[in-house]
């Protein structure tokens, strides 16, 4: 993107030719390292095969397998079988879970998966049992590689896949199964453990003689059986004794319409009565308002705001490009969540504020003919004007890194897309939350074609209900005490975890949790809204957002209050202005909220 030579800007993407003299380096590196390959083989297949052995063996509370891994054999010999595992985590009712919430729970724990099909439909079809015509019904509704919908009508469109390397060791397998065990497994978890002993205590010298690479070499040959002795069958025993008092619950959450009535039921029984007295019959009010002028860093929060075409005036009209012209987000980058922009109005400048740093401004509409560039959003192209030196130095500043502060182009239009199969891109193709609403598809279909949306992700207004904040709170805080073993002063407050949603509206008030997800349109004050569907949400919320830091909460406890299917919290707006109005729209901290069900 400001790369000025032609052979800078063909570089993305080209074979580094020039490197190929380095791979006799490598390879003598690799046999210095290891001793071969022949004992790389082993030690991978090792690996591969224990938990191979553990996974299939793992049980919910119910009885039922934790796992379904497809292979042609039993991981017998590395003859016949690689490093690799493919699987799918199932629930307690034997229902998959789709690979994308899997990969998103493992990027909490710094575990990297693959997940999909793996360029290799034909073996997809194979393993996971899908007809010709169920392959043509998914590509019909919109499905294509790569994207997220990893379940249709309850069956996997894809699966789970982990692969061994040669600086892999024997505490990935124990990370992976911990993992598992401590986000999927309703109930205290069981091993079959009879047929795994026997595996292993059968296991030929070869496969048990494995030699482990770097820090694992002083084990070699002894590793896996020694753990094995040590652990297993009782490590992910013991992961799940600190839950045992809430797990066996866990296992009637895996379908949300029924854990909304009986989550708090099975752990605190005054919970329901709580909530239902501090909301029952109440009316709703917008009680914060927030703009989020640059995309992925702080939030604004302002008394009383315009309405403008893409949305709140100003939100998300500038974003962070890394020096290859890159949009910059906080799961790359987190500490862009302590630059602070402020809209001035009245100076028409945009100030960006960080600890440390000194403030700089930047015009809101541009003063001189600016440099246009073009960039990518989304997916989307779209056209921006660079925001100047002065900024772009701030920024190197602060964040150590090249970076551009760059503005949506006045006349760049991004319109909504039509999502195929209707709907926002979360529900492509997928099994549609509990409590979703039927309306959604159609509204956003006729919508689509004319909603003109800025840098943001989905769309142009994200709702929170602060009813289900506080829900969602409460489950945190008892998991915290549970594995504390008392009052943890360490829990989320309330605000701190709307905060990490980044809604640009909060209601307070209503009728109770995730009564949201049941609307079709909203008006909040004199403005009108359609809801175009639910906020599928990531491990981006694990970031707070005063400090920067990364923890595994809120998503965990999200993740068990809305069940195994998405993981969705907030819902989507959309809002178009009345043609040829000469007055501007507001919304205003404190006015009414008037909900409205589908027709």
């Amino acid at each position: 993107m400001y790369r000025s030579e032609i052979q800078y800007r063909l570089e993305d993407g080209t074979i580094s030719f020039l490197d190929v003299i380095a791979l006799n380096h490598s390879f003598d590196a690799l046999h210095r390292l290891t001793g071969g390959m022949r004992s790389v083989q082993l030690h991978t297949f090792a690996l591969a095969r224990y938990t191979y052995l553990a996974l299939s063996s793992l049980r919910h509370g119910s009885g039922r397998p934790l796992a379904q891994v497809y292979a042609h054999g039993h991981f017998h010999s590395p003859a016949s079988q690689g490093p690799i595992l493919t699987f799918n985590l199932l629930d307690a009712q034997g229902g998959f879970i789709g690979y994308s919430q899997v990969d998103r729970m493992a990027a909490l724990y710094n575990i990297h998966l693959r997940t999909g099909c793996f360029c290799n439909t034909g073996a997809c079809q194979a393993f996971l049992g899908i007809s010709s015509e169920q392959m043509k019904s998914n590509l019909q509704a919109g499905h294509v590689c790569g994207d997220a919908v990893d379940l249709v009508d309850g069956r996997p469109t894809g699966a789970v896949r982990v692969s061994f390397g040669y600086m892999s060791s024997f505490h990935d397998c124990q990370r992976l199964l911990r993992f598992v065990v401590e986000c999927f497994c309703s109930g205290a978890v069981s091993v079959d453990g009879g047929g795994i002993q026997a595996a292993l205590r059968h296991a030929t010298p070869t496969e048990a003689a494995a030699p482990g690479p770097s820090e694992d070499q002083s084990h070699e040959g002894e590793e896996p059986q020694r753990e094995d002795q040590s652990h297993e069958g009782e490590e992910p025993q013991r992961e799940s004794q600190s839950h045992e008092g809430e797990e066996p619950q866990r296992e009637d959450q895996s379908h949300e319409g029924e854990e909304l009535q009986r989550e708090d039921q099975s752990h605190k029984g005054e919970e329901p009565q709580r909530e239902s007295q501090s909301h029952r019959g109440g009316a709703y009010t917008l009680a914060n308002i927030y703009i989020y002028p640059v995309k992925s860093c702080g939030a604004f929060e302002v008394e009383r705001w315009p309405l403008g075409p893409r949305g709140l005036l100003y939100d998300r009209s500038w974003m962070v490009v890394n020096g290859n012209g890159v949009c910059l987000s906080q799961k790359r980058e987190a500490r862009l969540c302590l630059i602070k922009p402020r809209v001035q109005l009245s100076s028409n400048r945009l100030q960006l504020e960080a600890p440390g740093m000194d403030s700089v401004s930047v015009p809101l509409e541009p003063e001189a003919p600016p440099q246009v560039c073009l960039s990518k959003v989304c997916g989307d192209r779209v056209e921006t004007l660079d925001c100047g030196d002065g900024a772009a130095a701030w920024l190197c500043r602060f964040l150590g890194q090249t970076s551009r502060l760059i503005r949506l182009s006045p006349d760049s239009t991004r319109g909504a897309r039509k999502r195929p199969g209707g709907g926002e891109r979360r529900l492509q193709g997928s099994e549609r939350p509990v409590g979703e609403n039927k309306a959604f598809p159609r509204q956003c279909e006729a919508m689509s074609s004319s909603l003109s949306l800025s840098l943001v992700n989905e769309a142009q207004y994200l709702m929170i209900n602060g009813a289900s904040v506080e829900r969602l709170q409460r489950l945190v805080q008892r998991r915290q005490e549970d594995l504390s073993g008392g009052v943890s002063s360490s829990v989320l407050d309330v605000q701190n975890i709307i905060s990490r949603f980044r809604g640009n509206l909060v209601l307070s008030g209503g009728g109770g949790a995730f009564e949201e997800d049941q609307w079709s349109h909203v008006s909040i004050g004199d403005a009108r809204f359609t809801v175009s569907g639910p906020c599928g949400r990531c491990h981006m919320v694990g970031i707070d957002q005063e400090s920067g830091a990364r923890t595994r909460e809120p998503l965990l406890s999200l993740s068990e209050l809305r069940g195994q299917g998405k993981v969705t919290f907030g819902v989507y707006l959309s809002h178009r202005l009345p043609e040829n109005s000469r007055t501007t729209a507001f919304l205003c901290r404190g006015s009414s909220v008037r909900p409205g069900p589908a027709p």
